[in-house]
């Protein structure tokens, strides 16, 4: 994730950046994977900025390494993506056999994994912690 200021100058700087990590790192750097998140700019700075990028517009919200990027303060709406892949995870376990010991293990790691790095970025509202603890 880059954060940039859209000048023609800084976009030629930043695209001939990319080619020569691409070239030095033999890594391939796909350009139609890559998404352009603007705030309030005229549409012909944005046109100008994807004909030098060759980017892809994309809106927020959008969920980057699992953690939901967004605008403004955290709301539900924001994390009820996380909280449901977690209760359906909790949920596929209920009809395995499985010592409570176990179990106990299983909901340690998925909430490790996919709440408390979230937990570090965001304070979640109220009204979705509650809603995780219920079910």
């Amino acid at each position: 994730m880059v954060f940039y200021r859209g000048t023609t100058s800084n976009l030629k700087h930043l695209k001939s950046l990319l080619r020569l990590y691409d070239e030095a790192s033999s890594q391939f750097i796909n350009l139609a994977k890559c998404r352009f998140y603007y705030g309030s700019m005229s549409l012909t700075r944005v046109a100008r900025i994807l004909s030098i990028m060759g980017f892809a517009i994309d809106h927020v919200p959008f969920y980057y390494l699992g953690v939901p990027i967004f605008k403004g303060n955290p709301r539900a709406r924001h994390f009820q993506g996380i909280l449901g892949k977690v209760k359906a995870k909790l949920a596929s376990w209920k009809g395995f056999l499985l010592s409570m010991m176990v179990r106990a293990q299983l909901v340690n790691v998925v909430i490790s994994r996919k709440l408390l790095y979230n937990f570090h970025i965001y304070s979640w509202p109220k009204v979705v912690v509650k809603s995780g603890e219920t079910s």
